[in-house]
């Protein structure tokens, strides 16, 4: 079975395999939050060395948290094999010394209020994403009525992992233009615009960009789309060309 098909792709939320994205992602209305968050997850992909598609980040990110199998593994060597009450809490018990932010999170939720699985993933929810209408709630329920008990506790523990994983292995967002080390540096072209950039920030002078173009052979256009993507992040292009002369120094 593939828990992962019951969750956003990009983040902890439930949903179903039709609609694949949570309302926050989805787009058009999410356009803005799932460029957000592609920006973050490729920013994470980048940091931990992986090639993989952007969707598949926050899947392969639950790795650096613990397994929910790993997890469920436990709660069934501890002999239980039905969902009642005492089940419930001893699912909590196992979770929360392995899921430990997700738990200090939803600590007001007490599980002796639920009776089933169904209901406490659902407060669950409501307590992590105050904000989180009905659908996202009856998707989670939706999914709960297709699994087995002991499939119904394994998404329960998917959505603790996930959850954890969204609090505490994901890089801070990521600012907009280029990774460190991902971008090609002309060292004579991005010191020239670095210097420019210090002196209207510190003198408060105007910038020639035609002028500067002419003088390193360039077009105009060309200088201003490389002026345009420095003013994004000018201290990623510091560290680009700092990482670049160390590099030329260690040949």
């Amino acid at each position: 079975m593939k828990f992962f098909n019951y969750f956003c792709p990009l983040c902890w939320r439930p949903t179903t395999e039709n609609k694949r994205f949570c309302p926050i992602h989805r787009q058009p209305n999410g356009a803005k939050e799932y460029k957000k968050r592609r920006r973050q997850l490729e920013r994470a992909a980048f940091l931990n060395g992986w090639s993989h598609p952007t969707n598949d980040i926050f899947n392969s990110l639950i790795s650096k948290v613990i397994a929910p199998k790993s997890v469920n593994r436990s709660i069934t060597d501890s002999s239980i094999n039905r969902v009642d009450d005492d089940s419930l809490s001893r699912i909590s018990t196992i979770c929360a010394s392995n899921y430990q932010e997700c738990f200090r999170l939803i600590s007001a939720v007490n599980t002796k209020r639920f009776k089933s699985i169904d209901e406490w993933g659902g407060a669950v929810i409501r307590v992590i994403d105050k904000s989180a209408n009905e659908a996202t709630v009856n998707d989670w329920k939706k999914n709960c009525s297709e699994c087995t008990p002991s499939n119904k506790r394994l998404l329960l523990i998917h959505l603790f992992a996930r959850i954890e994983t969204e609090k505490t292995a994901l890089p801070e967002p990521a600012k907009k233009g280029p990774l460190i080390g991902t971008i090609s540096v002309n060292q004579e072209v991005l010191i020239a615009l670095l210097k420019a950039y210090d002196d209207q920030q510190q003198l408060k002078t105007k910038i020639n960009l035609a002028a500067l173009a002419k003088r390193h052979g360039l077009t105009r256009q060309t200088m201003h789309a490389k002026w345009i993507m420095l003013l994004k992040n000018p201290e990623v292009y510091r560290k680009a060309i700092k990482m670049q002369k160390n590099q030329q120094k260690t040949k």
